[in-house]
């Protein structure tokens, strides 16, 4: 009978099965010097997609926004930030810990190839040292304040994507693709594991999807046809424009499919009262909306539409496939035939609803399908789901009416007020808001955002983050105006 063992803790290297003392490894923690908010992964699994290209312009973009930037260069024995960067720089450190190097706008870069000699040594370590120098990358840095650390991942789901996403505090991971067919299947092996980490994906790209001639203006897939809808859907990533990607068999599917998405978003009344309450709030005052939002619930709810700018689209305008022809065409009598053409009957309140009999058919006549009057090509949503979206007249007017609002304000006491906007547009609402908020020393800001509300740095001080559902939030405050409004508080 063996010898037992003296526990040494030491968990991750004991060979013992069945101990009673083993526990899970805890998570790596960052140095006094180091306030890290929100951590991102950029991953594929499959090597040369471009992971680093997709990390950098991630990190640049964030810094123009006004954010405190880190990328974490994991990608160990394949280094390439620096060199994006133009960062030559080597690393110093003091009794308190490793100096990240700076980019020229401020992005701090932590990366084996700052501590080379030369930038063209090979890196030959096993799988302990590489996750021991993540290790080290994280808790032994003087980071100081990091509203997004980007982590750019090495290809592959070995020693390395478990050590950072099982030791570091990972937000979520961008997935990085490219159009081929052997590429997808790679990127699924790293989406997968991501999700038995219980790592949330938050976005996917698809790089080098097509070459466009800068002769004739056509897109030319050289590396084959996209795929990044197709691991979207297999892989569960989602956004409301979800179903103008999949693959209908047929364009009487499609147009069954879309005809009742459109109309019960569109042409129906939102099921509460948000809108309205939001209108309340805001009608006796100078406000601009601007929305990622295609249902058009503002402007049903009695928003002045010259008040409205929609920046994706309308669930209500068709375009043509093709964006060369810059019309929109209103579709409400269109989608109301497709309806009735599929069984929908009209309720006493003269709305479409389900016959009592349930059946429904899942087709359209050929001859609903939506045919452009000016070029006798098939149709689509007018809505940002791809490249083909038409920005038409009334689009670039509501632009214009948009951008006169923040020139007319951009020095006035204004609060730039949040609702919602998650991580699938937030380069729209979000950001803009928070660097005009830190340009305007007389701006607020505002976010109610139940699970994403939160702000800059440096605008904590002229900020109010409510993590609350919007509807409680704003009744909240419409029975606090209405008291106000009768003298019952003291404001």
């Amino acid at each position: 009978m063996a010898e037992e063992q003296e526990c040494s803790h030491s968990c991750g290297s004991c060979g013992v099965e069945g101990c009673g003392e083993r526990t899970a490894p805890s998570k790596y923690t960052t140095n006094a010097a180091s306030n890290v908010k929100h951590v991102i992964g950029v991953v594929s699994g499959k090597g040369g997609v471009g992971k680093s290209l997709v990390t950098s312009l991630l990190a640049s973009e964030l810094r123009k926004k006004g954010f405190n930037v880190g990328i974490l260069d994991a990608d160990v024995t394949g280094p390439s930030i620096p060199k994006t960067f133009g960062v030559t720089d080597k690393l110093h450190a003091d009794e308190t810990g490793i100096y990240p190097a700076l980019t020229d706008s401020g992005i701090k870069v932590m990366s084996v190839n700052l501590m080379l000699p030369k930038g063209d040594m090979p890196v030959a370590w096993r799988g302990p040292v590489v996750s021991g120098i993540i290790k080290q990358f994280w808790d032994e840095t003087n980071w100081g304040d990091v509203d997004y650390m980007l982590i750019d991942m090495p290809p592959g789901t070995s020693d390395v994507f478990l050590t950072v996403f099982q030791m570091l505090p990972v937000d979520g991971i961008v997935t990085v693709s490219a159009p081929q067919e052997l590429v997808a299947m790679i990127v699924g092996k790293a989406v997968n594991l991501a999700h038995d980490l219980d790592v949330p994906v938050v976005g996917l790209v698809e790089n080098m999807a097509y070459f466009k001639c800068d002769e004739c203006g056509k897109e030319h897939h050289i590396f084959g046809e996209p795929q990044g809808a197709a691991v979207a859907e297999k892989y569960g990533i989602h956004d409301m424009y979800t179903g103008g990607f999949y693959p209908f068999p047929s364009p009487e599917v499609y147009w069954a499919w879309w005809s009742r998405h459109i109309y019960f978003n569109r042409y129906v009344d939102a099921p509460s009262d948000v809108y309205p309450t939001l209108r309340h709030l805001v009608e006796d005052k100078d406000y601009f909306v601007l929305t990622t939002n295609v249902d058009h619930q503002f402007q049903r709810s009695g928003f002045d539409k010259r008040r409205l700018f929609y920046t994706q689209g309308d669930y209500g305008l068709l375009q043509s496939v093709q964006p060369e022809v810059a019309r929109t065409y209103d579709n409400r009598e269109m989608v109301e035939a497709m309806l009735e053409a599929q069984g929908f009957v009209r309720g006493a309140d003269g709305i479409f609803e389900v016959p009592s009999s349930g059946k429904l058919k899942m087709v359209v006549p050929k001859e609903l399908v939506p045919v452009c009057p000016d070029d006798g090509r098939a149709m689509m949503v007018s809505v940002r789901c791809d490249g083909r979206f038409v920005e038409d007249e009334g689009w670039h007017a509501a632009q214009a009416r948009y951008k006169a609002f923040l020139a007319a304000h951009e020095e006035d006491a204004i609060l730039y007020l949040e609702l919602g906007v998650g991580l699938n547009t937030p380069v729209i609402i979000k950001y803009p808001f928070w660097y005009y908020t830190k340009v305007n020393p007389n701006a607020f800001y505002a976010s109610i955002n139940l699970g994403g509300a939160s702000c800059a740095s440096s605008i904590r001080k002229r900020s109010l983050c409510i993590e609350a559902d919007i509807g409680k939030v704003l009744h909240d405050l419409a029975r606090t105006d209405a008291h106000l409004v009768k003298g019952d508080v003291t404001a």
